[in-house]
């Protein structure tokens, strides 16, 4: 019982802080771009922060087809900046730690589609395996190296 009293009270609050972020600042302009993150474009890793290559290419496909445009964050910048208008259908693309999958599960893909990206580097790790994530089997991810970003 005391439990569901704990779950039960996060989940008001919660729901208050949400209530009283939207009376005070409300919904974002739907002019600003959408950002779009990725990690890992592999086949299956078992951390959950991944999406399989045959789905990343479905779903850059789905937003083309449905009529967003990729941008890449100069553009993103200047809108934030007020320097243009954005058109309320305008994507950032980004991959956070730069793996080393980006490379033939990504990059072509989007290479194809003149797709721009922007990918965060872990520069302590460039070209090494991450050791962040708990030590499974098919759980350590190598990161781009510095000869392969140019």
């Amino acid at each position: 019982m005391p439990f569901l009293v704990v779950l039960i009270s996060i989940a008001a609050l919660i729901s208050a802080l949400y209530v009283l972020w939207r009376v005070r600042w409300g919904c974002p302009p739907s002019s600003i771009p959408r950002v779009l993150a990725y990690h890992k474009v592999t086949s299956f890793e078992f951390g959950g922060t991944w999406v399989p290559p045959g789905r990343f290419v479905s779903q850059i496909d789905a937003l083309i087809d449905s009529g967003f445009r990729f941008i890449d964050e100069q553009t993103f910048l200047k809108t934030l900046d007020g320097e243009r208008d954005g058109t309320g259908r305008e994507i950032l693309l980004t991959f956070d730690d730069g793996y080393d999958e980006l490379l033939s599960n990504a990059i072509p893909v989007l290479e194809k589609r003149g797709i721009p990206a922007v990918i965060f580097l872990v520069s302590a790790y460039m070209g090494q395996e991450n050791r962040w994530e708990l030590y499974w089997p098919g759980r350590r991810f190598r990161h781009l190296g510095w000869d392969e970003i140019v």
